[in-house]
């Protein structure tokens, strides 16, 4: 015994639990129907006819079992979310059903109503015959000859002279030149001929012909024994021939034609009933029923597979749910697609996506170190962090958000606003380094975007999946990549892109719309609400208001100072050191603080400083020269190391920063403009410069 049928919470088997009797009489069809067909039907002669028809209750073919055949097909069939919207567009695809094909049967009735006037009479005459009411031919021969002879004699002579005479002087041809000319070009020719030709000619034709004789002999009495038929018959116009061949081809009905009426119904409006398949023969999504879809997952699997129901757009369903069932879609749609088809390559870039979002999307909420922790981290006191020199005033402001994440977590309270901040200073202040600092010490992940002469606002937002080559933005990709839908992404430079690029910038970072935002190429809201970004900026005088009014955070990034300069090459040193200490005990016997303490000399390492805004010079001083001449000098040869490591040749590099705007940078005479950026006459933004390294800059 089988068991009953459940019945989905939302299908029309739910809604009338009685059947199609119940559905047809509550609907009210035969009124809708009555109205709707007489106003389709073209008014002609008949039309009183067709009034009786409708009146007594006849829809040309019977509407009713049309109707039944949909309501069977589809009665179990999910629908999400309003009971009255479905029904009404239901039974709108049922009408239309039904009404087309009474169009179809107007066609015909209307065509032999009038067959009449197109039907010509026409009477067909029969003359039957034999070969013996004939005699035979008569035919006489004859002969053709043709006699002749031809002569031909021909003689032809000719003589032709040809001589060159100067047209200038004698004294100009010695010259071998004249006004510009060739010598060949000053002599002109002369030419002269003869000829003498004889023709005869001699031809004699003879022709004698006997005309043939061609006799035919007819009975005298040719008709006898002649056997001639009539016959009435009807001949069809050609434009009728035409008309009910077309009307033939046009009207072969078939229900199973409506039914994308109906599956249209359900995936444009509710997707939930039709699914996504990939024709093996094309290699193209179509769209098929839910019920053709369970048996062409019977056939190929041998199991009874039933897709998982739900709709992503549905934002009454939690979020995660969602991104789960467009990856379970995206997924059948990867394995149905051939290995030849261009499409799946980007088909599995977005299931790539989609896996990564999916874990960064898993976490109910997402994990922040305490201040303590933070502080710790940026100190360098905990293994594996490395000590940040400077930059309190950004610093100040993490800690403050972290106080007031924690506070609203311990609370339940809302969360505080979004973490944007834009860091404004001259190249080279480290701007990407603390941002680097701050990502690691909070323990999400990096992702800078370099924005430097970048053009289009695809490099944010990302290009429709159905472009070749197409591929996510960069915001979709951090949070993808690093599975993490709370990282630091950066805008290096954005000032530096096209007016087009910064403002795609402005949507992922816009806090009233970002909770929604949605990548070209995924094409499905994937939050950046909870993202940490920053900006920075070299010229605050070109980036757009609009961009700069996401950014409410702004901080000027000062210059460091002669002891917190000296105290990044410090750190720089023992970084580098302490990747060389097994080759510092092989060949010394040392490790590498030993080495360090030598290097270690204020006078040394004030070598390494250069007279700029930027700690960068004093970075590749110890990166690119001492470090390398360290190896190349003494570890590679495995000399001693030198005594005196100040005054050593360490091949430092000393460079001045000058404002390019400044007359002084392009003329030493001149004096500096007002308000200039070069850095000696701005000493006073490094605290301790003058007092150690003077207020003069000497090659």
């Amino acid at each position: 015994m089988t068991e009953p049928r459940t019945v989905p919470q939302q299908s029309l088997a739910r809604l009338f639990p009685n059947g199609f009797g119940e559905f047809w009489q509550k609907l009210e069809f035969k009124k809708d129907l009555e109205q709707i067909i007489y106003q389709v039907v073209p008014a002609t002669l008949a039309t009183e006819e067709i009034r009786k028809s409708l009146a007594s209750g006849g829809y040309g073919l019977v509407a009713i079992p049309i109707i039944k055949h949909y309501f069977d097909r589809y009665q179990y069939s999910t629908y999400e979310p309003y009971d009255d919207v479905f029904v009404a567009k239901f039974k709108t695809n049922c009408i239309t059903a039904v009404v087309e094909i009474r169009r179809k049967e107007h066609l015909w009735t209307d065509t032999f109503r009038d067959i009449k006037q197109y039907l010509k009479k026409i009477t067909l005459k029969t003359d039957t015959r034999t070969s013996q009411n004939y005699d035979k031919t008569l035919t006489q021969g004859g002969r053709t000859t043709t006699q002749g002879n031809e002569n031909q004699n021909w003689s032809d002579q000719k003589q032709s002279n040809q001589k060159n005479t100067p047209t200038f002087s004698n004294v100009d041809l010695s010259s071998g030149t004249y006004g510009g000319f060739s010598r060949q070009q000053q002599l002109s020719t002369q030419q002269t001929e003869q000829g003498q030709g004889n023709r005869n000619s001699n031809r004699k034709n003879t022709t004698d012909k006997i005309n043939h004789v061609n006799k035919e002999h007819y009975r005298a009495s040719k008709d006898a024994n002649v056997s001639i038929t009539n016959q009435d018959s009807y001949e069809l116009a050609q434009i009728l021939k035409s008309r009910l061949l077309g009307n033939f081809e046009f009207t072969i009905i078939k229900l199973s034609d409506y039914y994308p009426l109906f599956d249209k119904l359900f995936i444009k409006l509710f997707g939930c009933t039709v699914k996504p398949i990939i024709d093996p023969e094309t290699g193209r999504r179509r769209w098929v029923s839910q019920v053709e879809y369970e048996e062409i997952e019977t056939q190929e699997t041998g199991t009874t597979t039933k897709p998982p129901e739900g709709n992503e757009w549905d934002e009454t369903i939690p979020y995660l749910e969602r991104l789960k069932i467009l990856h379970t879609k995206t997924e059948k749609e990867w394995k149905k697609l051939p290995d030849t088809s261009n499409r799946k390559p980007r088909i599995a870039l977005r299931l790539k996506v989609l896996e990564g979002c999916l874990k960064a999307y898993e976490p109910e909420y997402i994990e922040l170190p305490t201040v303590e922790v933070f502080r710790t981290r940026i100190r360098g006191e905990e293994e594996g962090y490395q000590k940040v020199i400077g930059y309190q005033n950004i610093i100040q402001i993490v800690e403050k958000y972290l106080r007031s994440y924690h506070f609203a977590k311990r609370n339940n309270t809302p969360p505080p606003a979004q973490l944007m901040i834009m860091l404004l200073g001259e190249p080279g202040l480290g701007k990407t380094y603390i941002s680097q600092a701050i990502a690691r010490a909070l323990g999400r992940g990096l992702h800078i975007i370099g924005m430097n002469g970048k053009l289009n606002a695809s490099l944010i937002t990302g290009t429709n999946i159905e472009n070749p080559g197409a591929e996510p933005g960069e915001v979709l990709k951090a949070i993808s990549r690093y599975e993490d839908r709370a990282c630091v992404i950066v805008f290096d430079e954005i000032e530096k892109a096209a007016r087009e690029c910064k403002e795609a910038a402005g949507i992922p970072t816009d806090i009233t719309g970002n909770k929604n935002y949605r990548d070209t190429f995924l094409d499905f809201p994937t939050p950046t609400n909870e993202c940490i970004f920053i900006s920075t900026v070299n010229r605050p005088e070109d980036v757009p208001s609009f961009v700069a009014d996401r950014f409410a955070i702004r901080v000027e990034v000062l210059p460091l100072g002669y002891l917190e300069r000296l105290e990044v090459v410090r750190v720089v040193l023992q970084s580098e050191l302490k990747k060389l200490n097994n080759a510092f005990q092989r060949i010394y016997g040392k490790n590498w603080q030993e080495i360090y303490h030598l290097f270690n000399q204020e006078e040394l390492l004030k070598k390494t400083l250069t007279w700029t805004f930027s700690i960068r010079g004093a970075k590749n001083n110890i990166l690119l020269k001492l470090i390398p001449t360290l190896i190349s000098d003494f570890l590679e040869p495995e000399s001693p190391l030198t005594e005196d490591p100040i005054n050593y040749d360490w091949d430092f590099l000393q460079r001045e920063g000058k404002d390019e705007s400044c007359p002084y940078a392009k003329d030493i005479r001149n004096n500096h403009k007002v308000n200039c950026m070069c850095f000696v006459k701005n000493l006073d933004l490094a605290p301790g410069w003058t007092e150690n390294m003077g207020g003069e800059y000497y090659e």
